[in-house]
C-alpha cells in the first residue's frame, strides 16, 4: 500500500475528503515522530503494536565489496513492535501468493 492507497483508503473509512486525510496523516506522522524524538518516549499505535527506540550497539563489520573490516558506531534506530493481535491476524489471512 502506498501513499496514495492509505490516503484513499482512510479517507474511506473516516467518511472524509482525501484532502482531510492527507492531512490527519501527516499530522499522525508528526505526532508520531514528536513522541519519540521530543519526548524520547515510546508510542503506541492503537491495538496495533508500538513504535520505540533502541540502541544498537557498536559492531564489527565487513564491507562487501572490499572485504575490508570495518567499525560500525552505536545508533539509534526506530522499531516497531507488533501486538499479538495483529499478529494474529496476519496470520490468520491467507496469502495470494501462498499456493
Amino acid at each position: 500500500m502506498n501513499h496514495s492507497d492509505l490516503v484513499d483508503a482512510f479517507a474511506a473509512k473516516a467518511k472524509i475528503t482525501k484532502v482531510d486525510a492527507n492531512k490527519y496523516i501527516y499530522a499522525l506522522a508528526e505526532a508520531i515522530e514528536e513522541g519519540l524524538i521530543v519526548a524520547n518516549d515510546s508510542v503506541r499505535f492503537g491495538e496495533s503494536g508500538a513504535f520505540k527506540v533502541i540502541k544498537r550497539a557498536a559492531r564489527a563489520g565487513q564491507n562487501p565489496r572490499t572485504k575490508e573490516k570495518i567499525a560500525i558506531p552505536e545508533k539509534l534506530a526506530i522499531v516497531f513492535r507488533t501486538s499479538k493481535g495483529l499478529t494474529d491476524k496476519v496470520n490468520g489471512v491467507k496469502k495470494v501468493d501462498d499456493k
